[in-house]
């Protein structure tokens, strides 16, 4: 569908369109897990953004990019984006600034650095609920809950994971939920409770209740 619409776009010359397709299909690549098809497009729409000057545009394809380099384990290469759409300002978009909040948070998070991580995620989470944007809203519980197993306060984090659960329940949204359960796998594996690892990693997870 990306690419009968990039046809499209392309045929009636809609710029704007074309740069928010190529993030599609940055999107849609990435999660065929065909990476360096999916950085290709990012950085055709990143083109394509700076030559058209809208900021907007830029900070949504410099975000996508900094997210893609992050999920790669390219971290160097994820803050260097997140770095160029912090020059650009503050995104007026609510939404952008949440999502770059989130990223900040996780790249804090690589670098150990948790009170950072803890301040940008508590930004992102507040806004998020402020403009009740459930995605937003459950991707902040998520990796609020990730900050507060770091930072010791189990109770929370368990309290945080199971507020994204719900959410990602109740929302639909697939993705988020998977990316739950495995943190919360995760979190079970580390305190050496392996039987609710298994029951949040095995192909048909379930969901134990979510404090200890």
């Amino acid at each position: 569908y990306f690419e009968k619409g990039l046809q499209l776009l392309e045929q009636v010359q809609d710029e704007r369109g074309i740069i928010s397709n190529c993030s599609g299909m940055m999107c849609a690549y990435f999660g065929l897990g065909m990476y360096d098809e999916s950085l290709n497009w990012g950085m055709k729409g990143l083109r394509l953004a700076e030559k058209s000057k809208d900021r907007r545009l830029i900070t949504q394809a410099l975000g996508n990019i900094a997210v893609s380099y992050l999920e790669l384990g390219y971290f160097t290469d994820s803050k260097r984006a997140l770095d160029a759409v912090r020059k650009l300002g503050i995104p007026k978009d609510e939404s952008n600034k949440t999502a770059l909040d989130i990223l900040e948070a996780r790249l804090h998070l690589v670098d150990c650095n948790l009170e950072a991580a803890s301040k940008f995620i508590e930004q992102a989470l507040e806004n998020a609920l402020k403009i009740q944007y459930r995605l937003l809203i459950c991707e902040s519980y998520r990796i609020r809950g990730v900050v507060n197993y770091r930072l010791g306060a189990y109770e929370q984090s368990y309290q945080d994971f199971g507020d994204a659960i719900g959410i990602a329940k109740n929302s639909h949204l697939l993705e988020q939920l998977v990316l739950t359960y495995y943190e919360c796998g995760k979190v079970e594996y580390e305190r050496g409770h392996y039987q609710l690892c298994l029951l949040y990693t095995s192909p048909s997870p379930r969901d134990p209740k979510t404090s200890r």
